[in-house]
């Protein structure tokens, strides 16, 4: 297989950039010496949580997922059963984020390490430590360096949950140069019908609609607070909030007076001191979520945690900041509604679903272009709501203080089980390209697969 002339010029330009950021390179690997060896495709023969299972179990299927969305991408298609019980999977991430979370949440199943940069020889050097048997790429990492390495050895290459988004396209469609690479593509798994249509001008041809992966229902609905004991408060969830949305907070602020207890969870821990320097300026009472090691999300400890909170006046309201990673699910599940941020300003809007799910009303900014197709069901399903005003956003609590609790939940239940089934539409289409890789679903619902 005769390598491609823009994969040859690519690998040039990218050579040369790497030789110029050499300082960079060489002062990150004295800093961070393991994570450098892994970028240089640089594997040890045994490292715990890296490559054990390669070792103990031949060769695994490769799954690529830059940062934390991607991983929990992958992690559905894994636990999901998209691969047979016992086949070794090893996982690559780009990010540190996904990194540092990837071993403990894929322990016991997949081995783990950072992916190599894009250069032939790093890329080589993976791949003859590895030694996959083929390569799943999660939503839209198309790295030309990797996709060669493994065509060049005849590796399968998969794309699951593929997605090309608005702000996205205009820059992607410059990797329309390298259709020879995509067309080779053995089968892609996009989120919607655009996604198809924009992997299809790309190159590709095996291109089919399966949804987004990380849309899965519960099997059973997690017990949630009563109604009746949480009276006269409603909580309020407000989640992945970015700079630049600190309108939020006043309009919470406002709504201080009608009993509605708020939670701050923001997108990034490391912007805590700023959001709390904003609530203080606001006239809130913070409390660190790190600092209330008496409350534990339970029922009982929740409906204290009420209690305790509702004595804030509207001129000194309370307010919980979480500073810890990873709860965010858990404060979805006791909450009545949601808001999600990334989407009153235009970075195109974070997981709608992870509220939803937990059976939450959701609001959301105008500026949805990452979540369209899931922004549009759940208005349609009466379970979410577009705020493109403050005034918009006050509304909304104060009708859905009215609304009945069962109907809400209801209402997100159905909403849910539209927009589930992406694992299982997925494992049917690529278990029927290659039974030899991956295992199918025993039985699908007909409406989950089309």
């Amino acid at each position: 297989m005769g390598k491609p002339m823009l994969v040859s010029v690519y690998e040039v330009v990218l050579t040369i950039v790497f030789v110029l950021a050499a300082p960079i390179w060489m002062y990150r690997r004295w800093h961070h010496f393991e994570e450098m060896r892994e970028r240089f495709g640089i594997l040890p023969a045994r490292a715990t949580g890296c490559v054990d299972a390669i070792d103990a179990s031949g060769k695994p299927l490769w799954f690529h997922a830059a940062s934390l969305g991607e991983l929990e991408a992958a992690a559905s298609l894994i636990e999901g059963g998209l691969v047979p019980r016992g086949r070794p999977i090893h996982l690559t991430v780009t990010s540190t984020s996904a990194r540092a979370r990837a071993t403990d949440r894929l322990a016991g199943r997949a081995s783990v390490s950072y992916a190599p940069l894009d250069l032939p020889w790093m890329v080589r050097r993976f791949l003859d430590r590895v030694q996959p048997r083929a390569l799943v790429i999660l939503e839209t990492e198309l790295w030309p360096g990797m996709t060669w390495g493994c065509q060049e050895r005849e590796l399968p290459v998969f794309i699951a949950s593929g997605r090309l988004a608005d702000r996205n396209w205009r820059r992607s469609r410059a990797l329309s140069w390298f259709r020879g690479l995509w067309d080779r593509f053995e089968g892609v798994a996009v989120q919607t019908e655009t996604d198809r249509e924009r992997f299809l001008q790309l190159g590709a041809s095996r291109v089919r609609v399966c949804g987004n992966v990380k849309y899965r229902a519960r099997a059973s609905r997690p017990e949630r607070v009563p109604r009746a004991n949480r009276e006269p408060a409603l909580l309020w969830t407000i989640g992945s909030l970015r700079r630049g949305e600190e309108r939020v907070l006043e309009v919470a602020r406002e709504l201080a007076g009608e009993g509605v207890q708020v939670v701050l969870a923001p997108r990034h821990l490391r912007e805590m001191e700023h959001w709390r320097a904003v609530l203080m300026q606001q006239g809130w009472t913070v409390q660190l979520r790190s600092e209330a090691t008496s409350l534990r999300l339970e029922s009982d400890s929740v409906r204290e945690w009420l209690a305790a909170t509702s004595a804030g006046s509207p001129d000194n309201p309370h307010i919980l900041l979480v500073d810890l990673h990873g709860e965010l699910t858990q404060w979805y599940e006791v909450a009545d509604i949601a808001s999600v941020g990334g989407s009153w300003v235009p970075l195109g809007g974070h997981n709608l679903f992870e509220a939803v799910r937990e059976g939450c009303a959701v609001s959301f900014g105008p500026y949805t272009e990452g979540v369209k197709d899931l922004a549009e069901v759940l208005v349609e399903e009466q379970i979410g709501f577009v705020a493109e005003r403050p005034e918009d956003l006050i509304a909304w609590i104060r009708a859905e203080r009215g609304r009945d609790r069962e109907k809400r939940e209801r209402a997100a239940h159905h909403a849910t089980r539209r927009l589930a089934g992406a694992v299982e539409r997925t494992r049917y289409y690529f278990q029927e390209l290659r039974p030899d890789l991956f295992s199918g679903p025993e039985e699908i619902p007909e409406e989950q697969i089309y």
